[in-house]
């Protein structure tokens, strides 16, 4: 059987760019107006938070600490951890301000991916990723059980990130 979510049954909005489910079962649900989650009774709430209430969600990831990685269509990468929001846009080093994809690996690392490039967030700084192409439209960023970190692309291919190095 097949549940069909939206506006009427209290999806915030009815296009749906990202779902993620968290280490708690949370379903984070982002829209092109902003961020929902499900809670277990099947209701949705709308996250309140910052910006991110009215923003278009590209992408979301969790971190180490169970906050969320929010990307989004012009607003930059936005991280929660409670009620606080930080910010990263490309004052701060990012590529672009629409993040199409974000994930933050096993070693804390959090891989950004953008309509311009692919940018590493680590030890409080932002900078691009040696190997890739410039511009690169990155679509979705995953690690594998190895820790191989697979990046695909819009026309570029797919790439892979192994000790410290990008292939093709």
């Amino acid at each position: 059987k097949v549940t069909v979510y939206g506006v009427r049954e209290g999806l915030g909005y009815d296009i749906v760019r990202t779902v993620y489910q968290d280490r708690f079962n949370t379903l984070w649900i982002g829209t092109s107006r902003g961020v929902n989650r499900m809670t277990s009774d099947n209701r949705f709430s709308p996250m309140a938070e910052g910006d991110l209430s009215r923003r278009r969600i590209l992408a979301i990831a969790e971190n180490r600490q169970g906050g969320l990685w929010f990307g989004t269509d012009g607003a930059g990468l936005q991280g929660t951890r409670g009620d606080r929001v930080t910010v990263f846009s490309t004052t701060d080093g990012l590529s672009s301000n629409t993040v199409k994809a974000v994930l933050e690996d096993r070693e804390g690392r959090v891989w950004i991916g953008t309509d311009s490039g692919l940018d590493i967030y680590q030890n409080g700084s932002i900078a691009p990723l040696e190997g890739m192409p410039a511009g690169a439209i990155i679509v979705s960023i995953l690690q594998s059980a190895n820790d191989d970190i697979w990046i695909t692309t819009r026309g570029a291919g797919l790439f892979r990130y192994r000790d410290g190095k990008v292939t093709r």
